[in-house]
């Protein structure tokens, strides 16, 4: 995001959609829906309900997610699926006084979310199921390097990349955090990460060396929507992350993990749905090599999401300050107690031998 934005007000908001009248837009009020990594607002004209979104360029996480016109594109290819929300305009914004960043216009979507779903109780075998066979619809998906060249800055392919990311972060974490109790977990996490790495160099044989398949990295309970039409379906939302990898099974465990909540391990049973499911719109797929894929994957994820829990409380500038000082330690108020738990217990699988 560029520095020439800050967090732009909803009036300059609305003044830029006076001026240039995208979708018949001008004039109509904005209605803020969040205002997190990505600002969204309600906007209806004419009987119709769209929503505004846009990257909030004042978040610390700004450059994590591709920008709006890569995700415009990306919802373009995946509108004929019907996995995701109609994207209908893409907006350059304004770099003149007021500044509005470049955003979308997209579908807005009745439906409830599947981590509203959990918080009711109301996540059924069925709804999980459903998942894995709208995962499995998406990761089929025409869309690679021939049809979004920019998709090469978002290929990823074995396990290279999170290694890397592993050390980065824990010395991140080390330098930024400036406390002894992160010095001694990030002790404690390396050998952890160093052991998960040779198991995922070891099995790399298993992953097919061309296959080119899209996945939506940010396919957790929160971005994923079932409608609430007449008939229910399963929608992608905020696909504000992506990537094309030679693993079928990344969104499919990435999932996996998000219903396991605070956990890394998702469980036997939840497993068992998902695969089942996955391979039975994926036919084409050995389930054996499928199953090991999936172990491996799930074995990246702890580790890096345990590297992520004790590097991400100090990322944020506005909060740095108060972290360091904060007198309990780091393992009373982040999850890095359990998660290196769960990991290092991972590395005693079965599989891995």
């Amino acid at each position: 995001m560029s520095s020439a934005y800050t967090k732009p007000t909803t009036a300059a908001i609305e003044t830029h959609l006076n001026t240039y009248n995208p979708l018949g837009l001008g004039g109509e009020r904005l209605e803020v829906m969040s205002e997190g990594n990505h600002l969204m607002y309600r906007v209806s004209a004419r009987g119709k309900v769209y929503v505004l979104r846009m990257i909030d360029p004042e978040s610390y996480r700004a450059r994590e997610w591709i920008s709006m016109r890569e995700e415009y594109e990306v919802l373009n290819l995946l509108e004929p699926s019907g996995l995701a929300p109609k994207a209908y305009w893409f907006d350059k914004g304004s770099v003149r006084d007021p500044a509005v960043p470049p955003f979308i216009i997209q579908e807005f979507i009745e439906g409830m979310t599947f981590r509203e779903l959990k918080r009711r109780s109301r996540l059924s075998e069925g709804h999980v199921q459903a998942v894995g066979r709208a995962i499995a619809l998406l990761n089929m998906q025409d869309i690679g390097f021939r049809q979004l060249p920019f998709m090469h800055k978002y290929a990823q392919r074995a396990y290279e990349w999170s290694v890397v990311r592993w050390v980065e972060r824990l010395s991140q974490a080390v330098l930024r955090a400036r406390r002894g109790d992160v010095i001694r977990w990030a002790a404690r996490i390396f050998p952890v990460a160093l052991t998960a790495s040779l198991i995922l160099e070891r099995h790399r044989s298993l992953l097919p060396r061309k296959a080119a398949v899209f996945h939506f990295d940010g396919a957790h309970l929160g971005n994923i929507l079932l409608t609430e039409r007449v008939k229910q379906r399963i929608k992608f939302i905020d696909l504000q992350r992506v990537s094309i990898r030679n693993d079928p099974a990344f969104t499919l465990v990435r999932f996996a993990t998000s219903i396991a909540d605070k956990r890394a391990d998702p469980g036997k049973q939840v497993v068992e749905i998902l695969i089942n499911a996955y391979l039975e719109a994926r036919p084409d797929l050995d389930r054996t090599e499928f199953e090991n894929l999936f172990f491996l994957r799930l074995l990246e994820r702890a580790v890096s999401d345990l590297v992520w829990v004790l590097w991400n409380p100090f990322q944020d500038p506005k909060q740095l300050a108060q972290r360091r000082r904060n007198p309990q330690p780091v393992e009373k108020w982040t999850a890095v107690g359990p998660r290196y738990n769960e990991a290092k217990a991972m590395l005693g699988r079965p599989i891995w031998r």
